[in-house]
């Protein structure tokens, strides 16, 4: 009996032996569990403090380039009190020279520029302008897109300006390009007085079928409109004026356009309406 007693009493022990090491182990679980997850919540805030010194150091850049950047104004400011040249007619005095369809390109062998729904003037006289191009090209077919400057060969030259009013293309004079994109590398916002519609038909490079051609073009709007594009400023100095080539244009149209009036008014008779170009007629 005593025996027995004995071995039972060996047993709770030995059961007691277990249970505490049962806890120990628990206990030493525990804080490898508590340890693996402070480790696992340092990470975490690790990684998190990197995110926002990152977010701070973009900020931090992003302010720097716009404290580095010109702006609108200045640039406006900038290109308008270049030196004028003085041998060009008043602006209200400047006859049309085509109609918007017309592609002068077929038959002009200087240089030009005509940029349409995307031309400011720089000052009420309007004789030195802006002009406005995308930042950025898209294949419509293959949706790639890539770094672009409708403007890079035009850096520095002279170029003959044309512009449009509604339907009709009158001669601006030659202009000087000013490279302004090294000024302004992140680009400026669309402004109001620009179209965005006309800046998404130049970031289109490669034309797809009509349905998804318009698609695209109106998603290119709005990413316009949201800031998300951005456009390329170049500044147009008036530097002269090909009387010769103004007049050669002007007598070819009015002898094609005998209702047009004469003596200085550029507008149609009341009237005559003129087809809208299509998107082909750009020059």
């Amino acid at each position: 009996m005593k025996i027995l007693k004995k071995c039972a009493e060996d047993e709770r022990a030995e059961k007691e032996r277990y249970r505490q090491l049962a806890n120990q182990c628990k206990k030493i679980q525990e804080t490898e569990r508590l340890s693996e997850e402070k480790d696992e919540k340092i990470a975490a805030l690790e990684k998190s403090v990197e995110k926002y010194r990152e977010k701070y150091q973009k900020a931090r850049e992003a302010k720097q380039r716009l404290q580095e950047r010109e702006p609108r104004h200045m640039l406006n400011k900038r290109i308008g009190c270049l030196p004028k040249y003085i041998g060009r007619s008043n602006f209200e005095d400047i006859l049309p020279v085509c109609h918007k369809g017309v592609d002068l390109r077929s038959y002009l062998d200087a240089k030009m520029l005509y940029v349409p729904g995307r031309l400011t003037w720089c000052t009420a006289s309007k004789h030195h302008a802006l002009a406005f191009g995308p930042m950025f090209a898209v294949d419509s077919e293959k949706m790639i897109w890539k770094e672009n400057s409708v403007f890079n060969s035009l850096y520095g030259q002279t170029v003959e300006l044309f512009y449009n009013c509604k339907d009709l293309i009158y001669y601006g004079g030659q202009y000087k390009c000013h490279n302004n994109r090294q000024n302004n590398p992140d680009g400026d916002l669309v402004q109001k007085e620009t179209s965005a519609f006309e800046l998404a038909d130049v970031t289109i490079t490669v034309n797809s079928g009509p349905g998804k051609q318009e698609a695209l073009r109106k998603m290119i709007f709005h990413l316009y409109i949201g800031g998300i594009l951005k456009t390329e400023i170049l500044g147009l100095q008036c530097v002269g004026f090909d009387d010769e080539l103004y007049n050669t244009l002007v007598k070819r149209f009015n002898m094609n356009n005998p209702s047009l009036k004469r003596g200085g008014s550029h507008r149609l008779d009341s009237d005559r309406k003129v087809k809208r170009a299509k998107a082909g007629g750009k020059f």
